[in-house]
């Protein structure tokens, strides 16, 4: 007669997420896994092939709270490149631990989280027509114009040197924007 598995998948995850929310991917290790589960880790291994896998669950968890939290509506602008700078600050905000799991480069996540903002820019532009007329360089340089202007608002933010008025941060968004697109000079976030 087999054994009947008491530590499931999901309860793994959970405890994993826990662990990751609670401190960083850093402290996500088999043994903290176990005692938080009050088991061996057995059953760690027995529901992932290794912790870099368990590592890439969580992840990817925490980037599909992030996308959804990305598509949220928000009436601070009608262009989708404010909104989904101001809602990534919002999230950043209102969920500083998984923004802090996600931003940190713990386990070489740092190249796909790049790649997945990027991709999420590219979408929003994708819906206006403004965007479209764009050459990909020049959508490149945008993206990383807006991207460090809304990294360093959230930075200031969560560090307790400004707030977060999302009127505000739009009006400046756009003026960003503005300029970028007129003079061409601004980085690539890739």
């Amino acid at each position: 007669m087999s054994r009947k598995k008491v530590i499931m998948r999901e309860q793994i995850l959970k405890a994993a997420y826990e662990i990751v929310i609670d401190s960083n991917f850093s402290n996500l290790t088999a043994r903290n896994v176990a005692d938080r589960l009050n088991c061996s880790t057995q059953p760690i291994y027995i529901e992932f092939e290794n912790m870099d896998d368990l590592k890439f669950v969580v992840y990817q968890k925490m980037k599909d709270e992030l996308q959804f939290w990305l598509k949220k509506e928000c009436g601070f602008s009608k262009d989708p490149l404010i909104n989904l700078c101001i809602n990534y600050i919002d999230f950043a905000t209102t969920k500083n631990s998984i923004h802090k799991a996600l931003a940190n480069d713990n386990f070489g996540a740092s190249r796909d989280f790049k790649i997945f903002i990027y991709n999420q820019f590219c979408k929003e532009m994708e819906k206006d027509d403004v965007y479209k007329i764009l050459t990909e360089n020049d959508k490149q340089r945008l993206i990383g114009l807006m991207w460090q202007f809304t990294i360093g608002i959230t930075s200031t933010v969560l560090n307790g040197l400004s707030t977060f008025d999302e009127t505000k941060v739009a009006q400046s968004l756009e003026e960003i924007e503005c300029w970028g697109i007129q003079h061409k000079e601004f980085p690539i976030l890739m």
